[in-house]
This record gives structure tokens, sequence and C-alpha cells, in this order.
């Protein structure tokens, strides 16, 4: 067995989302040795968006436009739903924002579906009071860097609340 297969017997066994996603992302990064079978299952499987993000990433290793354009839609119109639901989702934006992941698939590919994604994406994080801005982000390679201290965060996003209630 080779080590994707063996991660990828691992991702479809681990329980912990945490843990699934670390696996994902890491087979992502190896999906020369996956299967596009496997990131599509991985799509369907996830629930949160960046981690179905990242599973396109490595769908569209192997597929189409046309075969990769409906599930960034899908994922266009979750995205469309989120100030309604959580207007301050700032770790969403910030983890799809994420060199690796959104501006990776523009990049690469430069497909309309993914331009429009991003597009959305930019509008609404712009949109977001400052405060819920720049706060972390992962480099190309997936890995995490703080851009702003965690204590000054809390502490700002705690004032910004406490405004917003009164």
């Amino acid at each position: 067995m080779t080590m994707v297969e063996d991660l990828i017997e691992q991702y479809f066994s681990q329980k912990d989302v945490t843990q699934r996603h670390q696996i994902l992302k890491e087979i992502t990064f190896k999906c020369e040795h996956a299967s596009k079978e496997f990131f599509e299952n991985a799509f369907k499987k996830e629930r949160k968006l960046e981690e179905k993000l990242t599973a396109l990433r490595g769908f569209a290793y192997y597929a189409s436009e046309q075969e990769v354009e409906p599930y960034a839609n899908k994922l266009r119109e979750s995205i469309l739903k989120i100030p309604k639901t959580t207007p301050y989702a700032y770790n969403l934006y910030e983890d799809i924002r994420a060199a690796y992941l959104l501006p990776y698939l523009v990049k690469t590919y430069n497909y309309p579906c993914f331009i429009e994604l991003r597009n959305q994406v930019e509008k609404q994080y712009e949109d977001m009071p400052d405060v819920f801005k720049n706060i972390y982000s992962y480099d190309e390679n997936g890995q995490f860097y703080q851009i702003r201290d965690p204590r000054e965060v809390k502490r700002a996003i705690d004032e910004f609340l406490r405004q917003k209630r009164s």
C-alpha cells in the first residue's frame, strides 16, 4: 500500500473532522497519487466550505472545467448565504481566501467559475467590518500563519460586539 493509499484509508475511517481535514489537505498536495473519484467523494462527504474547497482543488487536478463548474457553483450558492446566517464568519473567509485554496484555483486553472467564486468571496469579505479582516491565513503550502496578535483580535472583536449591543 502506498503512502497516499494509506492516507485515503485513514481519511475515510477518521471520525474527527479536524484530523480528517488535515489528511485531506495532505492528500491534496499529493493529488497526482490520488484519484478523481477520491476527491469527488471527499467533496460530497465534507460539510465545511473550506474542506469542500480543498477537495475541489484535488478534483480540479483531474477534471475538466465542465466537471468542476457544478461543484464551484454549489460552493458559490453556499457562500452567498453566509452574510444572512453568520454575518461575521471571518474564520471561514480567512480559510477559503488562503493562498493554497481559492487564489491557487484561480491562478492555476483560471476557470470562470473559480473567478466568480473568488469575486463573490471577496465582495462579502470586503462588506464585513475591518475588525474581522486579516486575522490569519495559510501560505501556498497550507501552513498556518498569524497576521494579527490573537489577544488584540479578541479585544477588538469583543469591543465591536459590545458597541453593537449598546
